[in-house]
C-alpha cells in the first residue's frame, strides 16, 4: 500500500501554519484545557485540510485484468477468417475484461470491456480502403483503465497504411500480434496513367499505361478520352510491370481526361482495375521556322500545318534579336542555318528563350549547318544537346590536305581594317585545327614564285604549323602554275584516302599551263576547291579549276568570312564530319518504338553527343542523328541529317514522315500552363495562385468522374491561396475550371486544371510486408502469437488501483472543525470550581513566602488580588 500526493508541493504548507499556531499559543500563554484541546484540533484540521489540497491517494495492488483485441477489416484481409480468429482468442481470454475495436482506414469501439456477450457480426461500418493501425491504437490506450493490467491484441496481414511508428500509440502498453494471411487471387491493376501535363490542340501525344499482375494470362486495355470511345487493346500479362504505349492527338481548349482500365479473368480486386489521368490543351501551337536558304523550310512547314500547328517563315537573319519577341512562339525550328547568318544577338536571344522563357528549339541539318555551319565553338553549340566533334577518329579515313595561299602585293588589301592576307594566315590556321595526328597537311604561299611555308607532314604538332604560317609576308605578281605543281607532285605519292587542294587568290593568273596541272591531279584521284577573293579575282577561271578539280568554288565576300570557308571545307573534305552514304537509323529510345521501322538516309553531319543529352537515332556508326535534352526551361533537340531531301527523299516519302517531323516538333514545346496549381484531397479542394487584391472568391465548375457536374464556391483563405469542399467520393480525373471574381461579380481570372482521385494504397497488390507487427510487439514488449490461445495472455504489470482520499479528508477536516468551535462555545471541556480554588489558594500562599520589598503605597491604592481571593475563602467558611 502506497500513498501518492498529486500536488506534494502543496504539503509545504502544513509546517507553515503549524509554526505560526505554536508562535500565537506561546505569546497568549493560556494553559486551560479548553484550549489545549483546541490547539490539538486546529493542528489536525491543517494536516487535514493541507493532505486534501495536495491530492491524496492511496495505492493498492490492482485485480483488474483488462485488454483490447484490434480486429483489422481492412479490404486485404479475409473478413470470415479474420472474424472467427478474434472469436477464438476472446473464448481464450478466461476472466481477462476483453472489449473489441475493428479498424479499417479509421477505427470504432465493437464491444466495450464489461461486455460479455459472444462476438457476432461486426456491426461497426467501417472504411475498408485502409488499415491504420495507429488509430485503433490510440483508441484503445484511451479506453484503457490505467489502474488495471492491461494489454492490445492485434489481428491483422501486417500490410498497414499511413504512418508505421506505433510504438507512441500503444501508450506504453504491450501489444500481442498474431498475423494472418492476406486475401489471395488473381488480380491486375492499372498502377499509372502518364500522358504531357498541358498539349497544344491537335497535337500528337502519347499516353503511357502502366499495368501490375500478379499472375501472367491475356486481358483486355481500355483508353478512353473524354468519356468517348474507347480504344480497345487485346494483351498479355506477364507477372509484374507492364507498360502499353496509345498514341492520342489533343482535341479541343480545356481540360482532357484519360482513363484506362484492364479487364482480366477471375479477377478478385476490380477496384484497382481502372486508373486515370488529365491534361491541359491549350490553342493551336505557334512554330517559327528560320531557314538558311530560301525554301530550305518548306517541307517542314508544310508538315506541321499538316498537324495543325501555326507557322511562320523567315530566313535566318532576320530571327528576332529579343527574347521576349520569341515568347510569341511555342518553338523554334532552324533549318540549315549557318551560324554566321545569325549575329550574336540573335543567338544571344534564342538561348536565353529557351533556358529562362522555356522557348523549344530544334536544329534540323544541311550543307551550312553543325560542322559545316560553323558551329563548333559558337554560342550555339553551347545549346545544343551535341557537340560538333566525332568520335573513334582512328577509324576514320585519312586526309592529306595542301593549303595554297596568295601573298602577291594585292593581298595587303586592307579595306575591311584587316588585311587579305592576315584573313588567309586565319583561314590557313583554323583548316589545321580541324585535322587530327593521322591526317597529313602543307601550306604553299606563292605570289610570282612559290614554296612551302609547311611542308606536307602529318598534323602532329599543329601549334608548329601555325607559327609557321604566321611567316608569310607580302610578294610580287601573282603565279599559278608553280603552286599548284607543288601541290601536285607531294600529293600524287602520300598515302592518304582523301587528297585535296585548297587554292585561294585574290588575282588573276600571270601564267599558263595551270589547268593542265588541275587535270592530271583529277586523274590521280585529287580533289581541288578554290577560293576567290575580292573584286580583282577571276571568278570565271576559279570555277572552272574547281569543276575541273571536282571541288568547290567559293567567293568569298566579307573577308572574315575566309577562316570559315577553308574550316568548312576541310570538314567536308576529311570524311569525319560529312558522311555521305546510305544507312537505316537505329533505334535508342523506347519512344521511337511506335513507327514501324524506319527509312533509309543517304548522309548526315556526324556530331558526338553530350552526356546528359538522350539520343533517340543513330547511325550505323552511332552517331547521334536524333538528340535532345532539357536546357533550363526549354527543350533543344538536333536532327543531323537534313529535311530538304538532300540525304533524306527516302524519308521525306515515307508515310509516317508528317507524323514522324511534327512529332519532333510537339516534343519540345513548352508547358506553358500559368494557372496556379489545383488540388482534390479529401474533399478539399484547393487552388493556389497569384491573386490580385481585389478578388474576393472564386467559382469552381467539377466535371466528375462518372460525368456529373458540380459547382464549388471557392473562398480567400489567404493571400494566393481558395479553398472549398467538392464531392471527391468517385476514384478517377476531376476536370476542373475556375473562375476568380471580385466583390462585385466580375471574373478577374480563370484556370483548367483537374486532379486525380485514386483507389487507396490499401488495393495495391505491390505492397509488401515490412515487418511492421513484428517491429510493434517487440518494441512495446509484447510477442508475436502462433495461435489464438496465446494472444491474450499479458503478464501482470503490478498495476495499482488508486483511491482519492481528498473528499474523505476534507470532510474529516470540515468535522473537526465544527467540533472545535462547539466546545469552544459550550465549554465542553469544563474544570471542576473545588480545583480552580485550591489551585488559587496555593498560589496565594506561595506569593506570601516570598519577601517583598517595602515600598510606599499610594493613599488611594484598593486591596489586592491576594487579599480579595483570600476573603473570598474565608467567607465561604463561615457559610
Amino acid at each position: 500500500m502506497l500513498v501518492e500526493f498529486m500536488h506534494p508541493l502543496r504539503l509545504l504548507a502544513f509546517p507553515v501554519c503549524a509554526v505560526t499556531i505554536l508562535v500565537l499559543c506561546l505569546l497568549r500563554k493560556s494553559r486551560s484545557r479548553k484550549e489545549r484541546i483546541s490547539h490539538i484540533l486546529r493542528y489536525i484540521i491543517i494536516a487535514l485540510t493541507v493532505a486534501a489540497l495536495a491530492g491524496t491517494s492511496l495505492l493498492t495492488a490492482s485485480p483488474d485484468r483488462t485488454a483490447f483485441l484490434l480486429v483489422d477489416v481492412s479490404a486485404s484481409v479475409d473478413g470470415e477468417e479474420t472474424l472467427r480468429l478474434a472469436r477464438e482468442a476472446l473464448e481464450a481470454s478466461g476472466d481477462r475484461q476483453t472489449g473489441v475495436i475493428a479498424f479499417g482506414r479509421e477505427a470504432a469501439l465493437e464491444r466495450s470491456l464489461n461486455q460479455k456477450t459472444p462476438l457476432g457480426e461486426l456491426s461497426a461500418r467501417i472504411d475498408p480502403s485502409g488499415s491504420d493501425l495507429n488509430s485503433a491504437l490510440q483508441l484503445a490506450s484511451a479506453l484503457l483503465p490505467s489502474d488495471s493490467n492491461g494489454g492490445i491484441a492485434v489481428i491483422s496481414d501486417g500490410r498497414v497504411t499511413g504512418e508505421e511508428s506505433f510504438f507512441s500509440s500503444a501508450g506504453g502498453l504491450p501489444v500481442n500480434v498474431l498475423k494472418t494471411e492476406p486475401r489471395s487471387g488473381a488480380d491486375a491493376q492499372v498502377t499509372e496513367i502518364s500522358v504531357p501535363s498541358s498539349l497544344y490542340t491537335g497535337q500528337k501525344y502519347t499516353a503511357i499505361v502502366t499495368v501490375h499482375a500478379n499472375t501472367a494470362g491475356e486481358a483486355t486495355l481500355l483508353l478512353t478520352r473524354d468519356r468517348g470511345e474507347a480504344q480497345t487493346r487485346k494483351v498479355t500479362l506477364r507477372k509484374g510491370e507492364n507498360t502499353f504505349a496509345f498514341d492520342a492527338v489533343a482535341g479541343n481548349a480545356g481540360v482532357s481526361t484519360v482513363e484506362a482500365q484492364v479487364l482480366m479473368a477471375d479477377d478478385t480486386v476490380p477496384v484497382n482495375d481502372t486508373g486515370a489521368a488529365y491534361t491541359v490543351v491549350t490553342g493551336e501551337p505557334s512554330v517559327l521556322i528560320a531557314e538558311g536558304q530560301s525554301g530550305a523550310g518548306g517541307n517542314l512547314n508544310r508538315m506541321l500545318q499538316a498537324a495543325g500547328m501555326r507557322t511562320e517563315v523567315l530566313p535566318a537573319s532576320m530571327l528576332p534579336g529579343q527574347a521576349a519577341d520569341l515568347m510569341a512562339y511555342h518553338a523554334v525550328a532552324l533549318v540549315n542555318v549557318d551560324a554566321e547568318q545569325m549575329d550574336d544577338g540573335q543567338i544571344t536571344a534564342l538561348d536565353s528563350a529557351a533556358k529562362e522563357l522555356g522557348v523549344g528549339v530544334a536544329v534540323f541539318g544541311g550543307d551550312s549547318s553543325y560542322a559545316l555551319g560553323g558551329y563548333r565553338g559558337s554560342a550555339l553549340e553551347n545549346m545544343l544537346p551535341v557537340t560538333i566533334d566525332v568520335r573513334n577518329r582512328m577509324e576514320l579515313p585519312t586526309t592529306a590536305l595542301v593549303l595554297a595561299i596568295d601573298k602577291s602585293g594585292s593581298m595587303m588589301d586592307g579595306s575591311y581594317g584587316v588585311t587579305r592576307l592576315q584573313l588567309a594566315r586565319e583561314a590557313a590556321c583554323a583548316a589545321l585545327e580541324v585535322l587530327n595526328e593521322r591526317d597529313q597537311a602543307g601550306v604553299i604561299a606563292f605570289d610570282d614564285a612559290a614554296k612551302w611555308v609547311v611542308p606536307l607532314e602529318p598534323v602532329t604538332d599543329v601549334a608548329a604549323m601555325q607559327e609557321q604560317v604566321a611567316t608569310i609576308r607580302i610578294g610580287g605578281g601573282t603565279a599559278f602554275y608553280s603552286p599548284l605543281t607543288m601541290a601536285y607532285e607531294a600529293l600524287k605519292t602520300v598515302d592518304a584516302q582523301y587528297k585535296h587542294v585548297i587554292f585561294l587568290t585574290d588575282g588573276e593568273a600571270g601564267d599558263t599551263g595551270y589547268m593542265d596541272v588541275v587535270r592530271r591531279m583529277g586523274g590521280s584521284g585529287i580533289t581541288v576547291t578554290t577560293v576567290a577573293v575580292g573584286d580583282g579575282a577571276d571568278y570565271a577561271g576559279m570555277k572552272k579549276m574547281a569543276e575541273i578539280g571536282n571541288g568547290r568554288m567559293y567567293a568569298a565576300g566579307p573577308f572574315d568570312s575566309l577562316p570559315r570557308i577553308f574550316t568548312k571545307e576541310t570538314m567536308m573534305i576529311s570524311g569525319a564530319y560529312v558522311q555521305n552514304r546510305t544507312f537505316t537509323p537505329v533505334i535508342t529510345d523506347s519512344t521511337m518504338t511506335d513507327f514501324p521501322g524506319f527509312p533509309e538516309l543517304d548522309g548526315y553531319l556526324a556530331v558526338t553527343e553530350k552526356p546528359l543529352a538522350t539520343v533517340s537515332l543513330c547511325s550505323d556508326r552511332k552517331d547521334p542523328l536524333l538528340a535532345w535534352w532539357q536546357y533550363g526551361a526549354g527543350k533543344v533537340l538536333s536532327w543531323t541529317s537534313d529535311v530538304h531531301g538532300g540525304w533524306s527523299a527516302a524519308f521525306l516519302n515515307w508515310d509516317h514522315a508528317a507524323e514522324f517531323f511534327s512529332g519532333l516538333v510537339s516534343f519540345i514545346l513548352p508547358d506553358r500552363n500559368g494557372n496556379g496549381e489545383i488540388t482534390l484531397e479529401d474533399g478539399c479542394l484547393s487552388w493556389e495562385t497569384d491573386a490580385p487584391q481585389e478578388a474576393a472568391a472564386a467559382s469552381a465548375a467539377l466535371v466528375r468522374p462518372d460525368g456529373t457536374k458540380e459547382t464549388v464556391r471557392l473562398e480567400r483563405v489567404s493571400e494566393n491561396r481558395f479553398e472549398g469542399t467538392a464531392d471527391t467520393s468517385l476514384s478517377g480525373a476531376y476536370a476542373i475550371r475556375i473562375e476568380m471574381e471580385d466583390g462585385k461579380g466580375k471574373v478577374l481570372q480563370t484556370a483548367d486544371g483537374g486532379d486525380v482521385v485514386s483507389w487507396t494504397a490499401e488495393y495495391d497488390q505491390r505492397r509488401e510486408d515490412t515487418g511492421a507487427l513484428e517491429t510493434l510487439a517487440k518494441e512495446t514488449g509484447g510477442k508475436t502469437c502462433g495461435t489464438t490461445q496465446e494472444l491474450l495472455e499479458f503478464p501482470d504489470t503490478a498495476a495499482r488501483k488508486r483511491t482519492d482520499l481528498t473528499n474523505l479528508l476534507a470532510g474529516l477536516a470540515l468535522l473537526l472543525f465544527l467540533f472545535d468551535v462547539a466546545q469552544r462555545r459550550l465549554d465542553l471541556f469544563r474544570e471542576p470550581a473545588a480545583d480552580k480554588t485550591e489551585e488559587a489558594g496555593q498560589k496565594v500562599i506561595k506569593e506570601k513566602k516570598q519577601p517583598k520589598p517595602e515600598k510606599k503605597k499610594p493613599e488611594s491604592e484598593g486591596p489586592s488580588a491576594a487579599d480579595l481571593l483570600w476573603q473570598q475563602m474565608k467567607d465561604k467558611k463561615k457559610l
